[in-house]
């Protein structure tokens, strides 16, 4: 006979006078139930397992909504356990120990042997999980240190998480790939001067790094940039310190080509390739001067960076005109292909630089307008307002809902969901919040104590 068998017997010898009573009988019941699992033989299922699972979520949805409609016994449950386990530090008996020590029996039940585990886990197998789920997150949650990793795994194995997940995974990868980036672009409102694709592919980085219109996405993207600068550096300073290099040439490997797409029958042509021509003849001049025949990785990075800001209208003393403009751009592309070419690794890394430099702009301007607005703005107002006016209190809410809806910082975080499910939908099941998935477990053990064995933690 388990402790816990023998602690039901022990209450109702103790409490024949209360025979009879609601209370009475609900402890009885349990113990009944108790002695006829113990007496059943035993043998592991796989197939039975699988066949329980539905009952066994169905269950684990039960002990979080007993735990959530009882609250008196809930919280007095919990106080007890709590107060058991520090009177169990404390040297000699005290009134509450056999609270924290029936709650220890009741693990040792489910899992004090390999048959005990094997039966547990046949009979209830999402509460295994749900188990196994509280015991990763609370410890993550107490050993700080240890714990972000083992903390989201107990988090994406939760069986609520589980299950939302697989739902709203499922249901997004239903949706048009278009819908994500519709939404975002709605949400962030790039500036329409930018050309169609550009604007595409600065939607597409936001949504494939998860950044979000706000302060944190932003500090986010810099953060990225800056981390992708110093990887890049640090490529290209072992590579200098090689002695790598390359012909000083090859920063005009694509002058022919700038000039064919600034020649032909166009007004400022001539204008244009004498432009080009001096802007050339005078570099050459210069590196001619140095006697450089040769340039390192460093020296071309940094050609690469100067001609850059030189381009760059906001850092810029002036606007350059369409040759210098192209002219600087020519070059500053040979610097790059030529730097890839000698260090084939920084490619990767280049092409996300590129893309969140490109984002950066237009996402600051649009993270100052959000965080200027209203938290519903005049908009969500003038929805409730209208939704009255339709349809009474229930149109009010509904209006406020699309109102909210609406708000960009909703909308973007809705895009970039759907994002993630579609494209990693791995991500969905890690990125769980730890507390949360520790707290519903919590509940979940007490809602089961409470209708398994009713009183125990209580009586």
């Amino acid at each position: 006979m388990s402790d816990r068998t023998q602690a039901y017997a022990e209450w109702l010898q103790a409490n024949q006078d209360k025979q009879g009573t609601p209370e009475w009988n609900t402890v009885a019941d349990a113990y009944k139930q108790l002695r006829m699992e113990q007496q059943q033989p035993f043998e592991f299922s796989a197939k039975e397992t699988i066949k329980n699972i539905p009952g066994s979520f169905k269950r684990e949805v039960e002990n979080i909504a007993a735990a959530i409609t009882d609250p008196k016994a809930t919280l007095t449950g919990l106080y007890n356990v709590g107060a058991g386990a520090i009177q169990k530090l404390i040297p000699g008996e005290q009134g509450k120990e056999k609270y924290a020590e029936a709650l220890g029996q009741f693990y040792v039940d489910r899992y004090g042997s390999k048959e005990q585990f094997l039966k547990t886990l046949q009979q209830d197998p999402v509460g295994v999980m749900g188990d196994a789920s509280m015991f990763l997150t609370g410890g993550a949650m107490a050993l700080p240190k240890v714990g972000k990793t083992v903390g989201k795994i107990g988090a994406a194995i939760e069986p609520l998480n589980v299950a939302t997940n697989i739902a709203l995974t499922g249901g997004s990868r239903l949706l048009p790939k278009t819908v994500a980036p519709r939404l975002y672009e709605s949400a962030a409102k790039f500036g329409t001067t930018i050309p169609t694709k550009q604007r595409e592919r600065m939607v597409e980085t936001a949504l494939k790094e998860q950044i979000k219109l706000s302060q944190k996405g932003l500090d986010k993207a810099t953060s990225k940039i800056d981390d992708l600068g110093n990887r890049m550096d640090t490529l290209i300073n072992n590579a200098t310190d090689a002695n790598v290099k390359v012909p000083a040439s090859e920063i005009f490997r694509f002058i022919d080509e700038t000039k064919q797409s600034l020649g032909g029958p166009r007004i400022e042509a001539a204008k244009d390739l004498a432009e080009i021509n001096k802007i050339t003849k005078d570099f050459q001049k210069y590196l001619t001067k140095i006697k450089t025949k040769e340039l390192t990785p460093r020296q071309l990075q940094d050609f690469k960076t100067d001609a850059y800001k030189r381009i760059d209208f906001q850092k810029a003393p002036e606007k350059p005109s369409v040759a210098k403009e192209e002219t600087y751009k020519s070059m500053s592309r040979a610097a790059k292909e030529s730097i890839e070419q000698q260090i084939p690794e920084i490619s990767a890394i280049n092409q996300e630089y590129g893309r969140l430099k490109e984002l950066l702009p237009s996402l600051e301007r649009s993270v100052a307008r959000i965080e200027n607005r209203d938290i519903l703005g005049i908009g969500g107002g003038v929805k409730a307002a209208g939704g009255r006016a339709v349809g009474g209190d229930v149109g009010a809410v509904i209006g406020a809902g699309q109102g909210i809806l609406e708000m960009p910082k909703v909308k973007s975080n809705i895009a970039l969901d759907i994002y993630r499910r579609q494209n990693q939908p791995l991500q969905s099941f890690i990125d769980n919040n730890t507390r949360n998935a520790f707290i519903r477990q919590i509940l979940g053990q007490q809602g089961e104590m409470q209708l398994q064995f009713p009183g125990l933690l209580q009586y």
